[in-house]
């Protein structure tokens, strides 16, 4: 409690829908392809996008990038700018992996149950744990999953997610969230 206001920890909007509720958005026609790695990144930072290379390297899938950015270029990934909101989604939902260092790119990750891998930063040889990201890992028991490099041990870790007990608790915090919500919405009515 903080001068006099209880904080209440909601999930955020985009996870108070589930991945049944984001699908009736989505047209069913896969937006791209064939089998790729969805790369999403906030900054295109090299720590990123070599993990995306690295596991390319390791599935032989192409990379698909959807932020537009210099030094995107230089990695070899087909560049995909001009999709909008619904065709980002079906991106997401349609990649057999993704690689993000991004919180909506874990949000969104989880919320379809793809292999994924959140990426974080090293520096000076520890983690950079950016609060946000990391948090919604642990509150979803997928703290584990703090991936600073790829290899087959990694590769193998994304992909034997426990989604069943990942989806307990997603459900358990929109419960809370909504509930929450409601509350305060009614509250504001009366």
């Amino acid at each position: 409690m903080a001068n006099g206001i209880n904080a209440v920890h909601t999930v955020d909007p985009t996870l108070l829908l589930k991945k049944e509720e984001w699908e009736k958005l989505i047209k069913d026609t896969a937006t791209i392809k064939g089998k790729y790695i969805l790369y999403y990144s906030v900054n295109c930072r090299r720590y990123s996008w070599e993990i995306a290379k690295k596991l390319s390297e390791l599935t032989h899938m192409p990379v698909i990038n959807l932020v537009e950015h210099p030094k995107v270029f230089m990695a070899g990934f087909k560049n995909c700018y001009d999709k909008g909101p619904l065709e980002f989604l079906n991106i997401i939902k349609n990649a057999e992996y993704v690689v993000t260092n991004s919180f909506h790119g874990v949000a969104f990750s989880i919320n379809f149950k793809k292999k994924f891998a959140p990426v974080f930063q090293m520096i000076d040889g520890k983690i950079q744990l950016e609060e946000r990201k990391y948090d919604l890992l642990k509150r979803v028991g997928l703290e584990s999953l703090i991936i600073t490099d790829m290899n087959e041990e990694v590769l193998k870790k994304i992909s034997t997610i426990d989604y069943s007990a990942v989806e307990k608790k997603l459900d358990m915090i929109r419960k809370e969230s909504l509930s929450y919500i409601d509350g305060v919405v009614n509250d504001l009515n009366n």
